[in-house]
């Protein structure tokens, strides 16, 4: 790199000159990057969102008292806007823990599904659709972060297992309730379990290394 204020070659790491001290800009560098951080634009993101949903709902729930106050629909609609901020905020943009964030975003969601049945009655379609998609979609996530960590699956399975199990919550739902449609759930435990085997085989050299370290075999 060079200074361009003294143009003296500068062979080392350094951000400032050792002649005149001047911070050193590499060449299509800006020498003041702008405050666009990630934090900022989260920000910019939650503010945007916040009016969108906000609009949205009073909308819901006008047309929803207006046209059919039996059924409860606009509560499903505030609970899609919640998720999507918790999936994008925390899940999506998280640094760390991933796999625990990608296990806590079905769980509560679960959580909120069983809420929204006690408040709109006898409405199963939440749990023909929405739940079987859930474990589905956090089944797929969490493959992809195992894969994508190949070298420390051994760190994750277990967040998988735990995933794997609860991912029988749609099948024993729709039997529970007696859903007129069992297949969606079906399909979501099933293959909640395929992919913890598949996960097994494909990294079993790694898993395996992992627990002589443990037993120290």
């Amino acid at each position: 790199m060079r200074c361009k204020n003294c143009n003296v070659e500068i062979a080392c790491k350094s951000s400032v000159c050792p002649l005149c001290h001047k911070p050193l800009v590499s060449d299509g560098e800006v020498p003041f990057p702008t405050p666009a951080t990630k934090k900022i634009l989260m920000g910019k993101f939650s503010l945007a969102y916040l009016v969108i949903a906000v609009i949205a709902n009073i909308v819901c729930i006008t047309l929803n008292f207006v046209l059919t106050p039996k059924i409860l629909w606009c509560v499903p609609v505030l609970v899609s806007f919640i998720y999507v901020y918790y999936f994008v905020s925390v899940t999506v943009l998280a640094k760390r823990g991933f796999h625990k964030r990608i296990l806590g975003q079905a769980l509560i969601l679960t959580a909120i599904f069983a809420a929204i049945k006690l408040a709109i009655g006898g409405n199963h379609w939440i749990f023909i659709s929405w739940l079987p998609a859930v474990y589905l979609v956090s089944d797929l996530l969490m493959l992809i972060f195992i894969f994508k960590k190949k070298n420390e699956a051994s760190k994750y399975i277990a967040t998988l297992l735990l995933l794997c199990i609860f991912g029988a919550i749609p099948c024993i739902s729709a039997y529970v309730f007696d859903l007129s449609v069992k297949l969606p759930s079906i399909i979501a435990t099933s293959v909640s379990a395929a992919i913890f085997i598949i996960c097994l085989i494909v990294c079993r050299k790694t898993i395996i290394h992992e627990l002589k370290k443990v037993f120290n075999l």
